[in-house]
């Protein structure tokens, strides 16, 4: 009787377990990202030149995160007419470790089709938002100047034409420190009035240089004229700048305006000191921009 049960127990199992449903697992497709675009309406917006290296993926409501591009992302969302949409993100001040979605770029959407194994080759294009303002552009390219040194500076701010240190165009600006000219301290000429109601305001700038600088801004308190920096810059490039390497950095000046909302005549303020160590040294810069909204 015992042994009877326990086949019968044994069947009874079998049974249980063949009768379990089989789901079948549905290969993912694969959404392809080597590289991106910016574009944008020169006149009005400047340079289209970047540094955007990540961004922010989602499908029909799905969040698939953060990605460095190039990138391949496996997707489990499949069928007709997925809405795709890709977000920009910059890395605030250079700092690697913390990036945004960058406000003033538009997302990246499109309607596609997404079938199990398929592989999805995009190049996203952005451009700067309908609300993005450009109260300041430099991009070296004119006759005049828009930047003037201060009393305190013993150099002053030309412009380079040498095509193998240009980033792009036909120059860009140039500050060359050596060891009589070895401090150079700068702003923009007009002045320029930030809101105060927390929206952002960054300025981007192209730069290359063999030693230390730092920017941030210049602006009336009362009748004191104050400068805060934002942010100083580690060289990109060898004391000789044998090799110009540029970089693009996104800073976020929003915090230096609302910590000062009574102040007025924002200006850009740079500065740069040659190294002790060299004996001579440069810093480049190219499209500089203020944008707020």
């Amino acid at each position: 009787m015992k042994t009877l049960l326990l086949l019968l127990l044994f069947s009874s199992t079998l049974f249980i377990s063949g009768c379990k449903k089989q789901y079948a697992v549905v290969p993912p497709a694969y959404l392809v990202i080597d590289s991106l675009n910016i574009v944008t309406n020169y006149l009005l917006q400047g340079s289209a030149s970047h540094n955007i290296k990540n961004i922010n993926i989602a499908i029909s409501g799905v969040e698939y995160g953060l990605y460095e591009i190039p990138c391949k992302i496996p997707l489990t969302t499949v069928g007709s007419n997925q809405t795709l949409i890709i977000r920009p993100y910059i890395k605030e001040s250079g700092q690697g470790d913390y990036k945004f979605n960058y406000l003033y770029m538009n997302n990246y959407t499109a309607n596609i089709n997404i079938a199990a194994e398929q592989i999805i080759k995009l190049k996203p294009v952005f451009s700067y938002t309908s609300y993005a303002k450009f109260p300041w552009i430099e991009d070296f390219e004119n006759s005049a100047m828009s930047i003037e040194k201060t009393i305190a500076s013993k150099t002053n701010m030309e412009f380079e034409i040498n095509k193998a240190k240009v980033l792009e165009g036909n120059r860009c600006g140039k500050v060359a420190l050596d060891g009589t000219n070895n401090y150079y301290e700068g702003t923009s000429k007009n002045s320029f009035l930030f809101p105060i109601n927390g929206n952002y305001t960054y300025l981007e700038m192209d730069y290359s240089n063999t030693c230390r600088f730092a920017v941030g801004l210049q602006f009336s308190e009362g009748s004191v004229i104050k400068n805060e920096l934002a942010l100083t810059l580690t060289p990109t490039a060898n004391s000789s700048n044998t090799n110009t390497t540029w970089n693009k950095v996104y800073i976020n000046l929003t915090g230096i305006i609302l910590a000062h909302k009574t102040a007025v005549n924002f200006k850009y303020f740079v500065y740069a000191q040659r190294d002790t160590l060299h004996t001579t040294d440069e810093v480049l810069f190219d499209n500089l921009k203020f944008i707020t909204n």
